[in-house]
């Protein structure tokens, strides 16, 4: 019996389903297939059975020949599963970058500036050239009856002759990887001939996982095999190891997942309780003053360092990818058999993937031959006059501990350029937003308002996040990373006003902006002759050498773009007088 949908037998609409009008038909059919009809149903709670997860997290996609179904380096949520027809692999380097929609940026020379300093802007917010409205009405054609939307490419049979690709045979899972860990996908994928799909969003992905034993692991070996080996090999805690020791440490770590994915929705919800439950509510990885059995190595997402104060608990630092929790108190056991415990508790915040390392295989692979300089002191002895790379982001190293929970409550830690302003520096001249008007055709790019926090404030702009979960679910892949410096930016040419990534967006940092001809007439949808949107966002001026330029006009240093990974920056500007 399929119990917890909520629809009667027969086919209904389930609101809240991928597919919301998925028949049984269709259902059985998915249910049929060889990754599906090897697990068994029995292991499924009556809450959330095999049947109910398929109807509610998958639908049946149909193809036609010559589109990517994945491009490289955007984010996804959802794995593929194929059924019928013949897709191709394009091995790296893979397609170029304006071939598979991606934006390729142009870095302006110093008379280009001279000559946008005194160009006449135009009369009307938002102009654009009629040119962009056609790319972009070709882009909507590629849509099937249904309304799925599809990216051609602009010659397939060209991406065969002369680029590598391997076939992708029927009844292959693909792009799981990256729909779990919310990594960019690595390689495209595209039709050679039509087919069809299953597609299946993270979040079947992750039950299905949790509930059938043989698709959990099968799913740990593709990351282990992809991902993991990649992470130790790239990690300078391990450079001192060999390949076959390197190899010996990836058989025992283990790999873990916290959090939800959908963390903004998450994050709402918890604003509005109050501070003592909202760090409660996160998921805890590890606790102060229990056994130290691991080290914490963070893959991807954030975590909150904290420690219990009184009655609740003092935020004191943060962590972020490739950043380690425990070092200190795993190595207090490589001389001896006391075993310590974390000096500090562990929570995730939002989504947060962990690879945990044993301590008798730190104790006997990675301690005995690791660098001085890289261990870090024990918990409770005074440091020594170094860096060290394992307490970057702590409150000790000299941001306010108000600052620093601020900062980490409302994920501003995410940011890689986020617009902080000093409030009793700014003196409100507006010199930014002129800057920013004047290299953006007189459409400044973002809203100087946003959270304060004492002199400090937050601005709404573009924070060009480590997590971008704007990325995710744009149709088209239009809003994407630069292939140079990793700024997040919109391709105009593709984006089809759907506001997903506006949706997405936790900060607010992105607009709908209605188009308009030179003349102020909105640009019309030829088939609808609705008024065309677009996505408009900081980009952090990636065409000009001096970006960005609303930092670069502030007479009195009231305005930094501060990279979170790394907040000596920031401590530095927030100490000038």
């Amino acid at each position: 019996m399929d119990t917890g949908v909520s629809q009667k037998d027969g086919d209904e609409v389930m609101e809240d389903a991928f597919d919301p009008f998925m028949d049984d038909t269709t259902l059985e059919h998915i249910l049929s297939q060889d990754l599906f009809a090897n697990m068994d149903p029995a292991t499924f709670p009556p809450s959330n059975t095999l049947r109910h997860i398929l109807r509610k997290h998958t639908r049946l996609r149909h193809f036609p020949k010559g589109v990517l179904v994945v491009r490289a380096g955007e984010y996804g949520n959802s794995a593929f599963y194929t059924l019928k027809g013949r897709l191709r692999i394009v091995l790296p380097p893979g397609l170029p970058d304006d071939v598979i929609g991606r934006m390729v940026t142009r870095r302006k020379g110093w008379w280009e500036l001279v000559q946008t300093l005194f160009k006449r802007h135009p009369q009307y917010p938002e102009v654009r050239q009629t040119e962009t409205n056609s790319a972009m009405a070709e882009t909507l054609s590629a849509m099937d009856a249904a309304g799925e939307r599809y990216s051609p490419l602009p010659s397939w049979e060209s991406a065969l002759r002369d680029y590598k690709t391997i076939i992708l045979d029927p009844h292959t899972l693909f792009g799981e990887i990256g729909a779990l860990t919310r990594f960019p996908r690595s390689v495209s994928v595209f039709t050679e001939e039509e087919a069809q799909l299953v597609d299946i969003r993270w979040q079947g992905l992750r039950d299905l996982r949790k509930f059938d034993e043989g698709f959990r692991q099968r799913l740990d070996t593709l990351f282990r095999e992809r991902s993991i080996k990649a992470f130790i090999k790239d990690s300078f805690l391990f450079k001192h190891l060999t390949a076959e020791q390197q190899d010996h440490l990836e058989s025992h770590v283990l790999f873990e997942t916290y959090g939800d994915m959908d963390w903004r929705a998450e994050h709402k919800r918890l604003s509005r309780q109050a501070a003592r439950l909202r760090i409660e509510a996160e998921p805890l990885i590890a606790r102060e003053q229990e056994q130290a059995d691991d080290l914490i190595m963070i893959v991807s997402g954030f975590a909150r360092i904290s420690q219990r104060l009184n009655n609740g608990h003092k935020t004191v630092g943060f962590l972020a990818r490739n950043r380690y929790f425990g070092l200190p108190e795993v190595i207090g056991t490589a001389d001896d058999d006391q075993n310590r415990c974390y000096e500090y508790s562990l929570r995730a915040l939002g989504y947060v993937h962990v690879l945990k390392v044993p301590r008798e295989i730190m104790k006997t692979l990675v301690i005995p031959g690791l660098p001085q300089h890289l261990i870090p002191p024990l918990p409770g002895i005074a440091p020594k006059k170094r860096t060290s790379p394992f307490t970057k982001g702590l409150s000790k190293e000299g941001l306010n501990a108000g600052l620093l929970e601020f900062f980490v409550e409302h994920r501003i830690i995410n940011g890689t350029a986020t617009m902080v302003v000093h409030l009793e520096r700014c003196i409100r001249c507006d010199d930014c937003v002129h800057a920013c008007a004047t290299l953006h055709d007189g459409n400044p790019r973002f809203l100087r308002y946003g959270k304060r926090h004492g002199s400090v404030m937050v601005a709404a702009a573009c924070m060009h996040c480590q997590d971008p979960v704007c990325m995710i679910g744009c149709p088209t892949g239009a809003i994407q990373r630069a292939p140079d410096g990793g700024q997040v930016v919109v391709n105009e040419t593709i984006c089809i006003g759907c506001s997903t990534c506006a949706q997405s967006c936790p900060y607010d940092a992105i607009r709908m902006v209605m188009i308009r001809h030179a003349n102020g007439q909105p640009i019309t949808d030829a088939t609808t002759g609705n008024p065309i949107l677009k996505a408009t966002k900081c980009d952090l001026c990636l065409e000009y050498s001096s970006a960005p330029a609303c930092q670069r006009a502030c007479p009195h240093d009231a305005l930094y773009r501060a990279d979170m990974r790394d907040t000596r920056g920031l401590r530095r500007w927030m100490s000038l007088r």
